[in-house]
């Protein structure tokens, strides 16, 4: 409950020192995010529900369609884990809702867990994240699905 309160008010602070000239212009190209949500399909209790995830996008251009970015998050056997990705953002209706995909590595599944994802014999993997997203002015929530294992909801703040 801790953790949670204190995530609370650093993206309540990071939120409140982005209100600016970016603001008002609509010309920002920063989204920071985390997860408030994560359940995996198959009820293992041996996965971790809670990645903590903290994530940071860079969007190419004004239209805010292409971008990079990268996520350090908890995996589902609550090892430190890295997202590394670039991806396009669809928008559907008038940029509220938009769908984005993403495709990068992923790093941060060892020892015995190392091939629970494919293409890991390196210890890096491939990855395609495929997301749904509503954006409110600066503000957003998405809700992700991690290949055939689960689901994750993410909400972030534009600056």
């Amino acid at each position: 409950m801790l953790r949670l309160i204190i995530a609370f008010c650093l993206y309540a602070s990071l939120v409140w020192l982005s209100f600016g000239h970016a603001y008002a212009n609509n010309d920002y190209r920063w989204l920071i995010r985390t997860s408030v949500f994560t359940t995996h399909f198959d009820h293992d209790p041996d996965h971790n529900n809670d990645s903590r995830l903290i994530g940071l996008d860079y969007y190419l251009s004004d239209e805010q369609r292409w971008l990079v970015g990268g996520n350090t998050f908890r995996n589902s056997w609550d090892q430190r884990s890295v997202y590394l990705y670039a991806g396009r953002r669809f928008d559907w209706v008038e940029n509220r809702l938009y769908g984005k995909l993403t495709a990068g590595v992923l790093w941060g599944w060892r020892g015995e867990h190392q091939d629970d994802i494919p293409f890991n014999q390196l210890g890096v993997a491939p990855a395609i994240i495929p997301a749904v997203g509503i954006q409110a002015g600066r503000f957003t929530g998405e809700f992700v699905v991690f290949g055939i294992n689960g689901l994750m909801i993410n909400v972030g703040a534009h600056f």
